[in-house]
């Protein structure tokens, strides 16, 4: 569906013509402003005003990687105003936009759709205001690097361990994401290759997107075993920690038949490794993701550039069973 979002700016007018649409911006103050910061920071530096866009603030993931954005803010004496986009494309446009015309110095963006946010991005870019992609890549827009997961990489991993836990052959499902997110679209991307590259044996019966979210992957996965009885599916994985609901309910409905492979490690999910219903999981540190997007964030604009890792700053992944859940500290 098209439509037309309108923005009416104190320093600019801005005109997005679709979610995909180029934007047309006529910028006076904010560039000023720009400018005037840029002439004006040193290593010292003033007190960044810092603008952060989680897109849901309610998923458990980003509860820890808020912590971490808040911490590395009070460490680099700097403001953070985190604003919840509550999965809306067009309220998060919107909080960017305010970004904008409060005239924040840097921003860390978490969008729900890595295309459809690129119009307002470019705005900012035009405002002369940084923009650090953080857990979620930006896609036709400028962002001076991007903190997370390599999520081809980690989609690769949950197949992998997917691959040893059938001994290279059986049937699988894929809860999915949040569509249209890069998680969601590189993970998948990183399950298909892995399978069809490094094991073939592996099928993708169906794959359906819970959106990120306990209930609807409840409904999924109930939805897959009710298609695909014993014998007729042996695992499916989650590109996210959802999965461990539709764990639990199939563990007490008896289909321990199915092994379960999740991504993040949140305690719920570390709690069903440990009582052996789900298989497996891969593990990111939501905290340093948080931080480490204020730290690049912070150290661009104070002339610190070279600090900043271009133009990806990955975080690693880990397969964690109960052989080393006791290695990591769950959020």
């Amino acid at each position: 569906m098209n439509r037309i979002y309108r923005y009416a700016m104190s320093s600019s007018s801005v005109r997005c013509l679709g979610a995909m649409a180029l934007c047309t911006t006529i910028v006076f103050g904010s560039m000023a402003r720009a400018e005037a910061a840029s002439a004006t920071s040193d290593a010292g530096g003033k007190t960044l005003q810092i603008g952060a866009l989680v897109y849901d603030t309610t998923i458990p993931y980003f509860t820890p990687m808020i912590d971490g954005e808040n911490q590395a803010a009070k460490d680099l004496n700097s403001k953070i105003d985190v604003q919840n986009g509550q999965s809306d494309l067009s309220k998060e446009i919107a909080i960017i936009q305010q970004f904008i015309s409060q005239g924040k110095d840097v921003m860390v963006v978490t969008a729900s759709d890595s295309k459809g946010i690129a119009p307002i991005i470019k705005v900012a870019n035009q405002a002369g205001i940084p923009v650090i992609a953080n857990n979620t890549v930006i896609i036709g827009a400028e962002s001076v690097t991007y903190v997370g997961s390599d999520n081809v990489t980690y989609g690769r991993t949950l197949a992998k361990a997917a691959c040893g836990l059938l001994k290279g052959h059986g049937k699988v499902a894929v809860i999915e994401g949040v569509l249209g997110s890069s998680p969601q679209f590189d993970r998948k991307a990183g399950i298909e290759a892995e399978f069809a590259e490094k094991c073939p044996g592996v099928t993708i019966l169906a794959d359906q997107t819970a959106n990120w979210d306990n209930a609807q992957a409840l409904s999924v996965g109930q939805d897959f075993l009710n298609k695909y009885g014993p014998g007729k599916i042996d695992a499916i994985i989650d590109e996210g920690p959802e999965g461990v609901a539709p764990a639990r309910w199939a563990h007490q409905n008896g289909r321990d038949d199915v092994k379960w492979i999740l991504g993040d490690v949140p305690k719920a999910v570390a709690a069903a490794i440990r009582d052996g219903y789900v298989a497996a999981a891969v593990w990111q540190d939501p905290k340093e993701q948080g931080y480490k997007s204020v730290e690049n964030a912070v150290n661009w604009v104070r002339g610190n550039k070279d600090k900043v890792p271009q133009p990806r700053d990955y975080s690693g992944n880990l397969v964690i069973d109960s052989t080393n859940i006791d290695t990591v500290k769950p959020y």
